[in-house]
């Protein structure tokens, strides 16, 4: 969510951005990130809201207590 905030607020576009592991010795890992991730980021995040305001739980799958976006 740091690299929408930045995106939006700075106006210039943003391509990266860095995740970091804290249970392994916090290691960090810089990851490309695509026009394709901020649009699946934005609908996590709407569907987040939601249930929040909501309280409308995501539709359930076939398989067990996972939700449709579960891995």
């Amino acid at each position: 969510m740091g690299t929408l905030y930045g995106s939006d607020s700075s106006g210039k576009k943003v391509n990266k951005g860095y995740i970091c592991y804290t249970s392994i010795n916090s290691l960090v890992k810089e990851l490309e990130i695509t026009p394709l991730d901020f649009t699946k980021t934005i609908h996590i995040i709407n569907g987040i809201l939601e249930i929040i305001d909501k309280g409308k739980h995501p539709k359930a799958t076939g398989f067990g207590n996972k939700y449709i976006d579960c891995c």
